[in-house]
């Protein structure tokens, strides 16, 4: 089996989609395979459609999957999802995503219904698509993480969709789902932990994956807004007893961090600065970017050389004027990171 690190995603399905295959990822669930698939979809085409195995109930030869756009979600049958792509279709030069989630979850029949669909090009009313304009990618849990106590469906896909389709094993990384944060507004209480201790990233109890970060992360802008403090309890409902400690510590302590307009505006906390770890330095940064503006272009280019790699990579993802501002890019050259960093020129 082809493996893939998280990091290594976008590319591939750029690659592949581009070459007209489907692609199929396995993966524990939770890793973030549909989080990154989604919000690829997202920038590169117009509209895409979700078909849900999971939410197939297996008396239905027709699920309840939904259509996804950038504006509004309507659930609808499964014929009427396939009626829905063909018309956005029809649109001329018009990209088209279908992610295709939990795809062992449906039955066999089911699963040639759908991909025979999409791979050959041709609706069930006979009517042919253009596949070069349609971005497939499936995704499924491995049947091996799926034992006796799982209440999930799962079917094998048949040989003959899997010659079909360019089939990955994703693997997560801390490296990778971290650079993901820092673009998708993942709280940074979230993201310093992870910084600071990516041993967090590898929990085997399977507490500590993208899916449970993202809800955590949510659950500490929640308190932002509410203004009140953070629970052990609550944090160990959502990443298990093992880690919640040092997520709830760092939420708590986070504050005491300095600002990165402080931090370019004056010389003092310039000073506290440069003592900071990689991580302090990484929260400092990535949080502080929105304020930032071009007459401090020299000060972040000193500051630039003391950051690493993968946080650097992460400012030139954010819309930002660092991002933006050619000037600003220049500072890719600072810190020994050009060969990371290149590709996103």
């Amino acid at each position: 089996m082809t493996t893939l690190q998280m990091k290594d995603l976008p590319a591939t399905l750029a690659l592949q989609t581009a070459a007209g295959n489907a692609v199929l990822l396995l993966g524990l669930p939770g890793i973030g395979k549909t989080q990154i698939v989604q919000r690829w979809l997202a920038q590169q085409t117009a509209q895409f459609i979700v078909i849900d195995g999971s939410q197939t109930p297996a008396e239905l030869v027709q699920g309840i999957p939904y259509v996804s756009s950038q504006t509004d979600e309507l659930h609808r049958e499964l014929m009427a999802q396939m009626n829905q792509l063909k018309q956005a279709l029809q649109e001329p030069e018009t990209i088209v995503g279908l992610n295709v989630e939990e795809l062992s979850s449906f039955s066999q029949d089911d699963q040639r219904t759908i991909m025979n669909m999409v791979l050959a090009g041709e609706m069930p009313d006979g009517t042919r698509i253009d596949r070069n304009r349609l971005y497939v990618v499936a995704t499924e849990n491995p049947s091996a993480f799926m034992n006796d106590e799982s209440d999930a469906s799962v079917h094998d896909i048949e040989m003959a969709l899997l010659t079909r389709m360019a089939v990955y094993e994703v693997v997560p990384d801390v490296t990778s789902w971290l650079t993901y944060a820092a673009t998708a507004g993942i709280h940074p209480a979230v993201q310093f932990a992870l910084r600071d201790n990516p041993a967090l990233f590898n929990d085997e109890a399977h507490r500590t994956v993208p899916r449970t970060l993202t809800f955590l992360s949510k659950m500490f802008y929640a308190a932002d807004q509410l203004q009140q403090p953070v629970l052990l309890q609550d944090v160990e409902a959502l990443v298990g007893p093992e880690n919640a400690a040092q997520f709830q510590y760092v939420y708590e302590h986070l504050n005491q961090l300095i600002s990165l307009l402080d931090v370019v505006a004056d010389q003092e906390a310039y000073d506290k600065f440069v003592t900071l770890s990689d991580a302090e330095k990484s929260v400092v940064w990535l949080t502080g970017l929105t304020k930032i503006t071009a007459e401090y272009d020299d000060k972040m280019r000193q500051l630039a050389e003391l950051l690493p790699s993968d946080t650097l990579i992460a400012s030139f993802q954010t819309d930002t004027i660092w991002a933006k501002d050619e000037t600003l890019r220049t500072a890719r050259f600072l810190a020994g990171a050009w060969e990371a960093l290149q590709t996103l020129a």
